[in-house]
């Protein structure tokens, strides 16, 4: 399996982007079953599985860790998009997960989360992105 890696290591000016009408960006509260219905619902066209193989405990843990950030754009109540951040090694943010579900492709959202994504990183004391 190949993996792309990119490399930020400064943080970017960002001017100001509004949030796409009808879209609510929220940080995610981790509660196993709708965690697992919106990775699959993300992540199925792109072959995203290692999650799903979690258990509940393990995943659980993962995100009571407070390195570890989960964040969703929400439409008319319903979670549309995964956005995970990892600030658990010192002074570096990892982009562990983000996606939209095929919901949101195409409408201007993925460049909104990738600015929220890229801000709230840079927001904390990080030479690595």
């Amino acid at each position: 399996m190949a993996y792309t890696h990119l490399e930020m290591c400064a943080a970017p000016e960002l001017p100001d982007l509004p949030e796409p009408a009808g879209l609510r960006f929220r940080p995610l509260a981790f509660e196993p079953a709708p965690y697992r219905d919106l990775f699959r619902r993300v992540g199925q066209d792109w072959l995203w599985y290692y999650r799903l193989t979690l258990s509940d405990a393990d995943l659980g843990a993962h995100f009571a860790d407070p390195g570890v950030r989960l964040f969703t754009l929400s439409k008319d109540g319903q979670d549309e998009a995964m956005l995970e951040l990892d600030f658990r090694t010192k002074g570096a943010c990892e982009l562990a997960y983000f996606g939209l579900t095929p919901a949101l492709i195409g409408t201007g959202a993925g460049r909104y989360l990738m600015r929220q994504a890229t801000r709230l990183a840079w927001a904390r004391p990080i030479s690595r992105m």
